[in-house]
């Protein structure tokens, strides 16, 4: 995995019982390691199948390939040294607190010498939240927490194991607007200690801002694979999302998508 984890994706099709097809025969570009890609489409496009496809949550079919190796091959614990995934909404009912829910997640599958050692595992969940500044959260109870503090926390929970790609679902939708700045900055320099980073953004603006590269999803399948300012594209926005926009350059630079109806 060191050696050489770029990832790319070839011919993947995967769905759900009585929904087999959600993604179709779907290839990608290779995923570099320090990047950011932003997978954008509709509702129903295929976005959260995908993820859930390379996490190994799904029956999937094709390749997911890492390196010269099939990850669809690959039991889940050897998965889980690679991956992690963060879900689009944590569930409700856990009752243990924030740090509580850090430990377990860590131990679930241990992964080294420092999972099997208390002491050690509790310091790298505090650790980490204070590195996310989050630590006020610390001894709060998960299902006693707002939206926005259930995100952070599910996104603290996907990286404790400081996995090689990290499959993020919608991680600022609950968040305001300061907090949706502080998250994307974290994930930038998470990418930039070598990780591949795969992130679904409803927000195209977002995407443009932060993401390096995007994959925009219509009916199952690969519409654009390129550098955000060449997927996020007039002619895509209409022919993907229906709707008529402009894209302009802001003074800082950034391209933003402005919806004229």
């Amino acid at each position: 995995m060191k050696e050489n984890h770029e990832v790319y994706i070839k011919q993947l099709t995967a769905g759900y019982p009585g929904k087999p097809g959600i993604i179709r025969q779907l290839t990608t570009r290779s995923l570099q390691p320090g990047t950011i890609t932003a997978l954008a489409g509709p509702n129903a496009a295929g976005k959260s199948t995908l993820l859930k496809s390379i996490a190994g949550l799904i029956p999937a079919r094709g390749e997911i390939m890492i390196g010269q190796q099939n990850i669809l091959h690959f039991p889940m614990l050897k998965k889980a040294k690679l991956i992690s995934y963060m879900p689009q909404y944590l569930p409700f009912d856990i009752s243990l607190s924030v740090v509580e829910s850090l430990v377990a997640s860590l131990k679930a599958s241990p992964l080294d010498q420092i999972s099997a050692k208390l002491p050690e595992v509790e310091k790298r969940a505090f650790d980490l939240l204070e590195e996310m500044d989050i630590m006020h959260l610390a001894t709060e109870a998960v299902n006693r927490l707002s939206g926005g503090q259930r995100q952070l926390v599910s996104l603290a929970q996907a990286i404790i194991r400081v996995p090689e790609i990290l499959l993020l679902d919608e991680p600022t939708s609950a968040l305001d607007l300061q907090h949706q700045v502080t998250v994307m900055r974290w994930i930038k320099n998470y990418a930039r200690r070598g990780k591949i980073i795969l992130i679904v953004l409803h927000d195209i603006n977002m995407a443009l801002r932060w993401a390096d590269e995007a994959i925009l999803l219509h009916n199952g399948r690969v519409y654009l694979h390129d550098k955000p300012g060449a997927v996020f594209t007039k002619e895509a926005l209409k022919e993907v999302y229906h709707v008529n926009a402009d894209i302009e350059a802001t003074a800082s630079g950034h391209l933003q998508v402005i919806v004229k109806d």
